[in-house]
């Protein structure tokens, strides 16, 4: 019925009540689009018709449903966004309304019938354990968390959590010596702060933020809720912050692209004539492959990352040799 384009696939079909035309989604690297396409359609590329932008990331199936009498469901920033939808002609009427928020799954039925689960539903348990795999205790008490970071000097555990109000996700800090724990950032709603990312000094945190519109890597002081922002470019919609050099300049990104799907950027975090302002980013490993999950080393001469180059995926060692303004020429091999 459809043909996807390269470096896209077509997912989550779904019929509509007259059972001719139906959803479904076009997945890139980063980001997903809605269509509405039609069974008898010759060309479906042609005829298919845009609807909505979806959310892209790793907690969420970027899938959309119709619910009776006229509704497109998704989520957004784990958020049921129910959409009016005239599935006569196809067509959104109305502005989008949130139905439930904390949201893991969720799937609805021909008479209007909504199933869902939260993601806060089902607890996570940070656990300590040898290097044997011995549990030698926990901390905290079971919660919707993820992405947790333990900081520099060991103290302290930063994760992402859905705020108390449900409206967002952001990132907070357990103290491991007082047992007691704070927030760290403050999302503006249907939004998510996540990932976190500890500084050398254990002073600042870098983190994600993902919005309606874009997605972001900020950093913030610990005594301080003022932002930084260090990757505002629109053109890539998902960014993942990876590591920190040591020595406190660089900051290693992952960037989703249609081109060259997961890549491995740099932040400068001193690019200006002053010093003061973070740089321009820029890519360090840019390939047709997967570029993932990258490491600096402790000294911060080499950089370990993920690659399926092969086929397979694969971990490498690259020499890591960089200025403010991008990749020094002539670095060794892998």
């Amino acid at each position: 019925m459809t043909t996807a384009e390269k470096g896209s696939a077509h997912d989550y079909p779904w019929f509509l009540p007259d059972g001719c035309h139906f959803l479904y989604t076009q997945g890139r690297p980063g980001s997903s689009e809605l269509y509405l396409a039609d069974l008898d359609a010759r060309d479906s590329l042609r005829a298919r018709r845009s609807l909505q932008s979806l959310e892209a990331s790793a907690s969420t199936n970027p899938t959309a449903k119709f619910a009776a009498p006229g509704f497109l469901l998704f989520v957004r920033a784990r958020s049921l966004i129910a959409l009016p939808f005239n599935a006569g002609d196809g067509r959104v009427t109305g502005n989008a309304i949130r139905v439930a928020t904390g949201l893991d799954r969720f799937t609805v039925s021909r008479n209007g019938v909504l199933a869902y689960s939260q993601a806060s539903a089902t607890p996570v348990q940070l656990s300590w354990f040898d290097r044997g795999g011995k549990p030698e205790g926990v901390v905290g008490i079971p919660s919707g968390i993820n992405g947790p970071a333990i900081s520099p000097d060991g103290g302290r555990v930063a994760h992402d959590t859905l705020s108390p109000d449900a409206r967002s996700v952001d990132v907070w800090a357990y103290n491991l010596a007082r047992g007691t724990e704070s927030r760290l950032t403050f999302s503006p709603n249907s939004s998510v702060s996540d990932f976190p990312l500890w500084s050398p000094d254990g002073n600042c945190i870098a983190f994600r933020r993902a919005g309606q519109d874009k997605v972001s890597i900020l950093e913030q002081s610990m005594d301080s809720s003022q932002e930084t922002v260090l990757d505002d470019n629109a053109a890539y919609v998902a960014k993942f912050p990876q590591d920190w050099s040591r020595d406190g300049r660089y900051i290693i990104e992952q960037v989703s692209s249609p081109e060259t799907n997961q890549d491995i950027w740099v932040i400068p975090l001193t690019g200006d004539k002053s010093g003061d302002k973070p740089g321009k980013p820029f890519p360090y490993l840019q390939a047709p492959f997967n570029e993932t999950w990258a490491k600096l080393s402790p000294d911060g001469k080499w950089l370990a990352y993920t690659s399926d180059e092969t086929t397979r995926n694969e971990v490498y060692v690259q020499e890591f040799s960089v200025s403010p303004t991008g990749r020094t020429p002539g670095a060794g091999g892998k």
